[in-house]
């Protein structure tokens, strides 16, 4: 693809963006962006020394939530950021996702239509549950979700609105589930949270049913994918930013278990459960890309990476 020239990147300091910065300083230097502006509320993040090395840095300090009043004079723009909330599924969370596309929108007028990648979520592609009774008590966590993906939808709808009036060359990639290196910074996942318990010598212990199905992508993948949804002519069309395979709850756990000697062990399997799993075949075409590292061999490397943090802790 042709080089980008600026790349502002957004929620600079989260999974998928410093995943991103990862998969950038591995490539040649005539492939990475020339200039690289970070945004996010407290200090902007370090980079990895590769990239900062070759790359001309512009470090922003802004709470999106509020009109955007920097400058920098993007060609390009990644929108990771989320909500800056620590519940991402309340009523605030919600609204605030929006309220930054919208000062998106009203910021990239300025520029001479950017091309802008949007974070969206797989939820916004369906949210399917297993099995035909769904459990009462749960329709709570229903509703919240269904406003986390209200959220998304309208903000997906006004970045289309601003590209049918020619302000933006817009990609919308809805992300799924990943596993990389920053999870760590994440305990509460799944993958992370299996890890630390079969490393603590604990029980993997699965809380809910263990038939809930998800789809692991590779960090590195993910980050291979956004950027080349950056090029000309990908289009607008939903790019689905996930696996296509499918792994049961129960699945991961007695992976992890099996490379770590630890047990599994179900506690209180409830009758709800949902799959949660990308169709990537479109994206596949249109991006040239295939799934390069398998779900397994992520894990193992999300491992290793853990054992040695926790080896180099206790020196």
């Amino acid at each position: 693809m042709t080089r980008i020239q600026s790349l502002l990147v957004t929620g600079s300091k989260g999974f998928v963006a410093s995943s991103f910065f990862d998969h950038l300083a591995t490539l040649p230097i005539e492939e990475r962006p020339v200039n690289l502006g970070l945004v996010a509320r407290n200090v902007p993040p370090q980079l990895p020394d590769e990239l900062a090395a070759h790359t001309k840095i512009t470090r922003i300090e802004a709470d999106l939530s509020k009109p955007w009043e920097f400058k920098y004079p993007a060609t390009h723009i990644a929108h990771f950021a989320e909500d800056g909330s620590a519940n991402a599924y309340s009523k605030e969370a919600a609204g605030n996702f929006v309220s930054m596309v919208e000062h998106l929108v009203s910021w990239s007028a300025e520029l001479d239509s950017p091309t802008v990648f949007l974070a969206s979520s797989g939820a916004c592609s369906g949210h399917l549950p297993i099995g035909e009774e769904i459990v009462e008590a749960d329709s709570g966590s229903v509703e919240r979700k269904a406003l986390f993906v209200e959220s998304r939808l309208t903000a997906e709808n006004k970045l289309r609105q601003a590209q049918d009036k020619g302000q933006v060359d817009l990609r919308i990639g809805r992300l799924y589930s990943f596993i990389g290196r920053h999870l760590f910074e994440k305990p509460h996942y799944a993958v992370s949270s299996f890890v630390n318990m079969a490393l603590d010598k604990k029980n993997i212990e699965i809380e809910g049913n263990p038939r809930t199905t998800r789809s692991y992508l590779s960090a590195d993948d993910m980050s291979d994918w956004i950027y080349r949804s950056l090029g000309p002519e990908v289009g607008s069309e939903n790019l689905s930013i996930g696996s296509e395979k499918p792994v049961t709850m129960k699945e991961l756990a007695d992976h992890i278990a099996g490379v770590t000697g630890s047990r599994v062990t179900l506690l209180k399997p409830t009758i709800s459960g949902d799959y949660y799993v990308a169709n990537n075949r479109q994206t596949r075409t249109r991006l040239l890309v295939q799934e390069r590292t398998s779900w397994q061999t992520a894990v193992d490397e999300y491992l290793a990476f853990v054992q040695e943090k926790r080896s180099n802790e206790r020196r």
